[in-house]
């Protein structure tokens, strides 16, 4: 947890941000689509695999049981499952403001912006151009006052 961070960040009406909803609750495919998908997931790891995988990464994973593939670095299905089953449930996010941190996975739920904008769509011109700095700072500034988007 960050030391020197502030306690408490509320806005001028004394509302605190919202950055903890409950979800969890839609099952958009059924279980047979979820293992196709699954299936589909791991045969690609297996068959083609990964590409410029750095040296520190797949070194890990050769002592895993990965194999090099000409230039690319396939896995097992039985790695991967078990590099998930071995994965925490939850990762703690720490917020700059402790009132912004998340706990993310399990039923809990964050909307975010993507956080990244290669380009902009100019509101003088309507033309879309590069974006530059100040736009990612108004953006940010426009996003961290919506109380619904958590990042």
């Amino acid at each position: 947890m960050r030391r020197n961070r502030k306690k408490s960040n509320t806005d001028k009406t004394g509302s605190m941000p919202v950055n903890h909803r409950v979800g969890g609750g839609v099952d958009r495919l059924s279980q047979g689509d979820l293992n196709l998908l699954l299936d589909a997931a791991m045969q690609i790891l297996e068959t083609v695999g990964l590409a410029e995988v750095s040296s520190e990464i797949s070194d890990t994973m050769f002592d895993a049981g990965a194999q090099l593939s000409g230039t690319r670095v396939t896995m097992p299905r039985n790695l991967v499952l078990e590099a998930v089953d071995a994965m925490p449930k939850t990762v703690f996010l720490a917020g700059q403001v402790a009132d912004f941190d998340m706990q993310v996975g399990g039923q809990n739920v964050y909307l975010g912006t993507g956080g990244a904008a290669p380009m902009i769509q100019d509101l003088t011109t309507a033309d879309y151009r590069a974006a530059e700095l100040r736009d990612l700072y108004d953006a940010a500034r426009i996003a961290h006052n919506c109380r619904h988007i958590d990042f």
